[in-house]
């Protein structure tokens, strides 16, 4: 979606959020958030990603759901998180250290194993990310060595998938905030194994950081980027869509800043037209109308002919 205040775009299975005032934000579909300001938020931002004030030590400030003052800090993590907590009548904070259940301590695995893995992530002359790992400053090494520990230990299933997961995150923050070379990497982590990838996509360790899909496919390639990422992608004569490979030729409609896929159809808001992309950029409308008992509204997002208050839609598709 392109829209003119924000766009969004699904690049190698991460989600990424941006608007015009230069916000990012990355979702990597499982767990991991990742959100960039631009510099002129210095010191205007709060919460759990910290001030943004150049000083790492003050980044624990309590939220207003813990405290009524701006500069009160907690060591517990987890009351930090609690602080920020919205309004929520479902989902009250607690604001009490020590009565979040067993607390940081806990380690589902023995703690010598745990730093023995993370050394193997971490040591910055064997590691997989070591060329990444000699770029980053010693608190950024530090804060990264506490998070291997932190998730590994409180992982209560699989070793090795939280070993690869942690991996993974190395991975997709050395691409993007180091703009390092870590093609590979997969293969020289015993934890992981290769994936298996959906539909007719495969496997590459290197693959383009910048994939070519039916969204930007009339949008010039750079020739050669500085960066490659491991993953899912498309032979070299199609594009993606979605989670599918298929030919340029088979590639749907932009219309009104959004994308359909050959075969979809879309109704606009007053339900009296729809409009259904045939492939190749071209789209036709057909005038359409609500039946019976039923009106036009949005409902989760969508624009559809739904039953009016009191009806029900039976088998044969009616509203009674």
């Amino acid at each position: 979606y392109d829209g003119h205040r924000f766009g969004i775009t699904v690049n190698n299975g991460r989600i990424q959020l941006w608007t015009v005032f230069d916000l990012l934000v990355s979702w990597d579909s499982k767990d991991v958030v990742e959100v960039t300001v631009p510099t002129n938020a210095k010191d205007n931002v709060c919460g759990l990603c910290g001030n943004y004030n150049g000083n790492p030590k003050d980044d624990n400030l309590l939220g207003p759901a813990c405290s009524n003052s701006t500069d009160h800090q907690d060591d517990d993590d987890e009351v930090f998180a609690q602080s920020w907590i919205v309004d929520n009548t479902t989902c009250t904070a607690n604001c009490h250290p020590g009565q979040h259940g067993s607390g940081d301590n806990q380690c589902f695995y023995p703690k010598a194993i745990i730093d023995r893995e993370c050394s193997k992530l971490m040591d910055n002359k064997t590691s997989p990310f070591k060329d990444c790992l000699k770029l980053k400053r010693t608190t950024d090494l530090d804060q990264f060595r506490l998070s291997c520990v932190y998730d590994l230990c409180h992982i209560d299933g699989d070793l090795n998938d939280g070993i690869c997961r942690f991996a993974e995150i190395m991975a997709w923050d050395c691409t993007d905030n180091e703009k390092a070379d870590v093609s590979g990497w997969k293969a020289k982590v015993t934890a992981c194994e290769v994936p298996i990838c959906p539909n007719n996509m495969i496997y590459k360790a290197c693959g383009s950081d910048n994939p070519r899909t039916c969204l930007n496919i009339n949008t010039p390639q750079t020739a050669g980027t500085a960066t490659c990422t491991e993953g899912c992608f498309c032979e070299d004569n199609k594009v993606q869509e979605g989670d599918r490979c298929i030919s340029p030729e088979q590639c749907g409609c932009f219309y009104n800043n959004g994308y359909l896929a050959t075969g979809d159809k879309l109704l606009l808001p007053n339900c009296s037209v729809e409009i259904q992309c045939v492939g190749g950029n071209v789209t036709v409308s057909r005038p359409v109308g609500c039946n019976e008992n039923e009106e036009c509204r949005i409902e989760n997002e969508v624009v559809d002919c739904y039953c009016k208050t009191g009806y029900i839609r039976n088998d044969n598709h009616e509203c009674a």
